[in-house]
Formats: structure tokens, C-alpha cells, sequence
């Protein structure tokens, strides 16, 4: 890679800083970047960064450029935003509070305006798997090696953004949403919520299988441990003694509002519940209850509990193939010849380029992956599945966190969805 593909780069990322940003910021960004560039080679500013996990020895090593580490270029340009229905962004709001526009005039967050989504950009991503070590790498640019994460490769249209809802999915007028002041909607059909997000418009959907695995990637190359909940917090996941009623265990939807695009979290000493007055949440860079609160059915991802010995999961981008049971146009995600007859903390991960499942579960909540994997196979046929865990669920919660022992027609008080474009 040459100087002045660095230098493109570069000027890429300061044309992309927040409209809230001053033109004097903005400049002075771009002096410190460009006399930067005398000092560090063009691979510190466009290389790839990641992370390598000895899943054996249960140990972590930083990969690339150290620049991006602390850059963190890709998930830096996360930002809130309103999407309209056309898929157009309305506005961008504020990075430190979700209450106010880039601009800094008042934000609308109740739907009215426009959808409250995270913008997430396009990266190219490599994973390997030698002995015992996976390493995963992301980068802004393609590189030798690299693919265009399949999240953006959307109804076989690479695209430049995905949006996720900021907040999990509401429903109003049987349209799925994502809004702030409004409790998830819950004991609805996987089958019902995509209905109801596709009937926002052309493009939206409920969260996919490729879209949710990009945010595990990019959380785990920022942190560099699978343990978000030691990483961030814990989230809404300690509470006790409630109900699954709004306003106990299922909090409402807009408590990580004043941070922004931030990573945040409140979690209330003693977890009782006591109304909604707890607060409890979590938030990775603008997408509140990533885990905790309710669990959130995936779509474009059907498990296949063929015998106590055989679990096949597919997965795919074209929501016109979207479907609970079957695999028709899907790819095959990983063939578990090996699946447990119950649930348990992960300690080891499928050589899979895309995602992550757990193939061996003698982990605990402090080591390894650190989250639980419900997979209970005994050929019950075709399964939901769905990420996070809940308000209730403590330790075994967390960005890894997978259930896919519930039937695919399925619904409950405790589980909801969220929102994609």
C-alpha cells in the first residue's frame, strides 16, 4: 500500500467526522492526521487490526496495527441516527447524548421523525484457525486476504451501511420500530415481527444472522476478550423477584439516551425490582441491551435439531429467503455432528469464518467465552434461534450468548426482536 492510498484514506475518515463537529475541528483533525503521516507508515492509519484467542490456553494477543487499536476506526464511525422509511438518514444525533441532533437542536426519538438506528460502516474481515488459535482481523480497505464482512452483502448487493435498531424492536400499527420511551415488543412470532418490519418499507427486517455476527466481531477485536459482561458490564441481567410484565423485568427502551454513541452501563446494586425505576441497561456504541433485558429472535438463521447427534444451521442475506423452517438458497453456518444434550458456558468455537458457536461447553462465567450456549439437541426439528438472554439470567448473559432449543413458531414474554435496514 503507497503514501497516497494512505493519504485517501485518511482524508476519507476526516470527511465522515460528525456534522457536529466545528469546520475548525475539522481541520485541525486533518493537520494532526496529516503530520502523523511523516512519522508512521501508511499501514498504521489503513491496516487491518484484530485480536487471536488460544482457545487451549484461554489467552488473548493484540493483532496489527496498534494505531487502530486505539483509533478503532471502524467502530468509531458507529453513530446514532433517524433512518426514514425510504432507508435515507433524516439526521445524525448527537455523539454524547441521543437527546439532540448533531446539530444540537432537539431530537424526535419517539419514531415520528424517523427510526432511532445505529449506522454501521462497511469493513472487510479474515478469520483463521491453526491449532488451538483462532484470529479474527477487520479492516477499512481490502487487503490481501480480506473479504467485504457478509452483513454488507445485502440481497446480493454489496452496500456502503447496515442500520440496527438503537433500541429493541417496538411495534405500532403492526409496523416493527425502534423508538425511545416505548417498552419492546414482546409474544410475537418470528414469523409475525418480520412481517411487521417489512411492512416499514422496502429493505427493513428484523437483526440477520450476518448483521448480528459483525457486531460480535467488532466488539471483540475493541475489547479483546469475549467476557462483555466483566468488559462493559452487566447490563439488565441481575434483576429478581419481578415479573415479565413492562415496568419489572422488561425495562423501556431509551435509558442509554444521554450517552449517545457510547459504551454505557447501569446496573443496580441488589437487582431487585421495584417498578422501572432500576434503569438498569447496557449499551455498545449506541445499540442499547446488545444483551440483557429480553432475548432477541435472529432472522436469515434456521437450526435444524436433526438427532441428538446432528445440529445443521444455515444462514442467509436475501430476506426474500428469510424463513423458520427449512434451509432453501441458505448456506450451511456449521454442521455439528457433536451437539450437547444441554446447556453450558462455551469454551471452545467452531472453525467458522463467519459468526460464533460453541463446540465445547466446560467453560464458566469468568473464563473462556464466558457466555452460555442452550442447545439441548434431541432431534426436535427446526428451532429459534435467539441472542442476549434476559433481565433475570446474571451470569450466563452476554454478546455470545445463544439459545436455539425453542421452537421456530414460538413466542414469549420474554422474548422481542429488534430492527435492520
Amino acid at each position: 500500500m503507497n503514501s497516497k492510498t494512505a493519504q485517501s484514506a485518511l482524508m476519507a475518515r476526516i470527511v465522515s467526522v460528525s456534522d457536529s463537529e466545528t469546520d475548525l475541528q475539522k481541520l485541525a483533525y486533518a493537520a494532526k492526521g496529516l503530520e502523523s503521516l511523516t512519522n508512521q507508515t501508511p499501514e498504521d492509519f489503513t491496516g487491518s487490526y484484530g485480536v487471536s484467542w488460544n482457545q487451549s490456553t484461554d489467552t488473548y494477543a493484540q493483532l496489527g496495527s496498534s494505531t487502530n487499536h486505539v483509533a478503532l476506526p471502524i467502530q468509531s464511525k458507529m453513530r446514532r441516527c433517524l433512518l426514514a422509511d425510504d432507508g435515507t438518514v433524516s439526521a445524525y444525533l448527537h455523539a454524547a447524548d441521543s437527546s439532540f441532533l448533531a446539530n444540537g437542536g432537539a431530537a424526535t426519538l419517539d419514531g415520528s421523525a424517523g427510526q432511532v438506528m445505529v449506522e454501521i460502516p462497511k469493513f472487510y474481515f479474515k478469520h483463521t484457525f491453526s491449532g488451538s488459535t483462532h484470529s479474527w482481523e477487520v479492516s477499512e480497505i481490502p487487503l490481501s486476504g480480506f473479504a467485504v464482512h457478509p452483513a454488507f452483502i445485502k440481497n446480493n448487493i454489496e452496500v456502503d451501511f447496515r442500520y440496527m435498531g438503537a433500541y429493541e424492536a417496538s411495534s405500532a400499527s403492526s409496523k416493527m420500530g425502534s423508538a425511545s420511551g416505548v417498552y419492546p415488543a414482546v409474544s410475537k412470532t418470528r414469523t409475525t415481527f418480520r412481517s411487521e418490519a417489512s411492512a416499514r418499507g422496502t429493505g427493513w427486517r428484523q437483526v440477520d444472522f450476518y448483521l448480528h455476527s459483525a457486531i460480535q466481531l467488532l466488539y471483540l477485536v475493541e475489547y479483546k476478550d469475549f467476557n462483555s459482561q466483566e468488559m462493559i458490564g452487566q447490563g439488565r441481567t441481575t434483576l429478581s423477584s419481578g415479573a415479565w410484565s413492562n415496568g419489572s423485568y422488561i425495562g423501556i427502551c431509551g435509558y442509554s439516551d444521554a450517552h449517545g454513541n457510547q459504551t454505557a452501563n447501569q446496573t443496580t446494586s441488589g437487582g431487585g425490582v421495584t417498578g422501572d425505576i432500576q434503569g438498569d441497561f447496557m449499551s455498545y456504541r449506541g445499540i442499547e441491551n446488545l444483551f440483557g433485558n429480553i432475548w432477541k429472535m435472529v432472522d436469515g438463521w434456521t437450526v435444524n435439531d436433526v438427532s441428538s447427534s446432528q445440529m445443521i444451521q444455515y444462514a442467509t442475506n436475501n430476506d426474500a429467503d428469510f424463513a423458520d423452517t427449512g434451509s432453501t438458497n441458505m448456506t450451511v453456518i456449521y454442521d455439528d455432528t457433536s451437539p450437547h444434550a444441554t446447556g453450558a458456558y462455551i469454551s471452545e468455537l467452531a472453525d467458522i469464518s463467519t459468526g460464533f458457536l460453541g463446540t465445547t461447553l466446560s467453560g464458566a462465567s469468568n473464563t473462556y467465552v464466558g457466555d452460555y450456549y442452550w442447545q439441548y439437541a434431541d432431534g426436535s426439528g427446526w428451532s429459534l434461534p435467539r441472542v442476549g438472554s434476559t433481565a433475570d439470567n446474571g451470569a450466563p448473559a452476554g454478546v455470545f450468548a445463544l439459545y436455539v432449543h425453542t421452537a421456530s413458531s414460538a413466542s414469549d414474554a420474554h422474548v422481542g426482536s429488534r430492527v435492520a435496514f
